[in-house]
C-alpha cells in the first residue's frame, strides 16, 4: 500500500496522490463483495457441479477492505463496520480463522451500531453475549412503540420518521436474530425458516428506505446463518426413520447435541473441513474398520459397525491439521456411535485379529479409545 494512515506520503509520485484512495478501495471492495453476494444467491438454485466459484471473489473483497482500515484514516467513525464486514467477507470465503482473528476484543470497542456488533458476535460465536446483547435491546424502554411515538410528537425532539424506521429494522433485525439463535439451539428449522424471513424482510426495507449499513450487516447475517444451519450437528447427524441405526441413537444425538450447545462457548456446528469427515463416521456404508470392546483380559471384535473407528480417524486427521476443538466433536460423534452400537450388541463376537488395521479398543465402563492412527499410534 502506498498511503498510511490515510495519508499519502511526499515522495510518492503525483500521479498517485490521489486524495481518494481510501474510497476508491472500499469502492472497490463492497463493489466486489456484492458480486460475491449475488453469485451466492444464484448458487442456490443451481447443481453443485455447475456453481459459480465465488471463494477469489470474497477474498478479495475481504482483502481490499481491510485494507482500507489498516491504512487509513484512523479517526474515521466507520472503520469498525468495514472492519465487521471484512471478517464476515473472509468467512464466507472461507477463512474462519482470519475472520476470528480481525475481530478482537479491542476491535469490538469501536464505534459500532448494535446489528453491527450483533454481527461480531455471530462471527466470533460468541453466542452467548449475543444472547444478552438481543435482550438488552428487547428489554430497553427507548425501544418500545409508545416510547417512538412520544419522540415523533415531540416538535423539539430531532429524532424523525427516518430515525423511527431505522429503529423498527433494528427491532426486528434482533428478533430474527434471536429466533434464529433459538432455533440452532432446538433444531427446529421452521422457528429458523422464520427467523430468516424476518431478517430477509429486514434486507427489503433497508434497500427501499437506503439505508446502507443495515442492509449490508443484515445481508451478511443471512448469509451466515445460512451456512451455519448447514453446518450444525442438527444437520449433519443423521435422523429420523429413514436411516439405519440401532434404537438408542436417537436419545443419544438428541443428548449430545444438546451437551455441545451447553458449552461455553456453545458448540453448535464443525469447520467446514470436517464435514466430510463427520459424514463417513456416521455412515454404515464405511465398515472398513474393526471395533473392539475390552473386557478383562480378552478383547472381542464388533464388527459391521466403523462408527467410531470413522470418529477417531476423523479425529486424528482434525488434530494434525491443528482443528483442536472440531476434532474433539468428531471423536465424540464416534464415541457416541459406538455406544449406540454396542447397546445393540450381545454374542457372538470372535477374537480379534491383531494385525487387524485401524482398530479401536475400549475397556468397558470406561470410554476409553485408542487407534493405530491416533496421536499414540504410527
Amino acid at each position: 500500500m502506498i498511503w498510511r494512515d490515510g495519508v499519502v506520503p511526499e515522495e510518492v509520485p503525483e500521479p498517485l496522490r490521489a486524495a481518494s484512495l481510501t474510497a476508491n478501495l472500499l469502492d472497490f471492495g463492497y463493489g466486489v463483495l456484492a458480486l460475491a453476494l449475488e453469485l451466492r444467491d444464484a448458487n442456490r438454485d443451481r447443481a453443485s457441479g455447475e456453481q459459480f466459484p465465488t471463494t477469489e471473489g470474497f477474498r478479495v473483497a475481504a482483502e481490499a477492505i481491510e485494507s482500507a482500515v489498516r491504512r487509513g484514516d484512523p479517526t474515521n467513525g466507520d472503520q469498525g463496520r468495514h472492519l465487521v464486514v471484512s471478517a464476515a467477507a473472509f468467512h464466507l470465503a472461507g477463512y474462519a480463522a482470519r475472520a476470528f482473528s480481525l475481530l478482537s476484543l479491542a476491535a469490538l470497542d469501536r464505534n459500532l451500531a448494535s446489528h453491527e456488533r450483533c454481527l461480531a458476535y455471530l462471527l466470533r460465536r460468541d453466542l452467548l453475549v449475543l444472547r444478552s446483547q438481543i435482550i438488552q435491546w428487547h428489554s430497553d424502554p427507548t425501544h418500545t412503540d409508545e416510547a417512538v411515538s412520544v419522540r415523533l410528537l415531540d416538535a423539539e425532539d430531532a429524532f424523525g420518521a427516518e430515525d423511527a424506521a431505522v429503529l423498527a429494522l433494528t427491532t426486528s433485525y434482533h428478533r430474527g436474530l434471536g429466533l434464529a439463535d433459538t432455533g440452532l439451539q432446538s433444531g427446529d428449522r421452521a422457528i429458523f425458516d422464520d427467523a430468516r424471513q424476518i431478517l430477509e424482510a429486514v434486507v427489503d426495507s433497508a434497500a427501499q428506505i437506503g439505508n446502507v449499513p443495515t442492509w449490508w450487516a443484515t445481508t451478511l447475517t443471512v448469509h451466515l446463518l445460512r451456512d451455519l444451519w448447514d453446518q450444525s450437528l442438527h444437520v449433519l447427524l443423521p435422523s429420523g426413520p429413514n436411516i439405519t441405526a440401532p434404537a438408542r441413537w436417537g436419545d443419544l444425538r438428541r443428548d449430545f447435541v444438546a451437551q455441545l450447545g451447553a458449552r461455553k462457548p456453545p458448540q453448535i456446528e464443525l469447520w467446514p473441513s470436517q464435514i466430510a469427515a463427520a459424514k463417513r463416521s456416521v455412515d454404515p456404508r464405511h465398515i472398513d474398520d474393526s471395533l473392539l470392546i475390552g473386557k478383562r483380559s480378552e478383547d472381542t471384535q464388533l464388527r459391521n459397525s466403523g462408527f467410531a473407528c470413522a470418529g477417531w480417524q476423523a479425529a486424528s486427521c482434525a488434530v494434525r491439521s491443528g482443528r483442536a476443538r472440531a476434532s474433539k466433536n468428531l471423536y465424540s460423534i464416534g464415541c457416541y456411535r459406538y455406544v449406540a452400537v454396542r447397546s445393540q450388541r450381545r454374542d457372538g463376537d470372535r477374537r480379534a485379529d491383531p494385525r487387524e488395521r485401524g482398530h479401536c479398543g475400549c475397556n468397558t465402563g470406561k470410554a476409553r479409545f485408542r487407534s493405530s492412527s491416533g496421536p499414540n499410534g504410527a
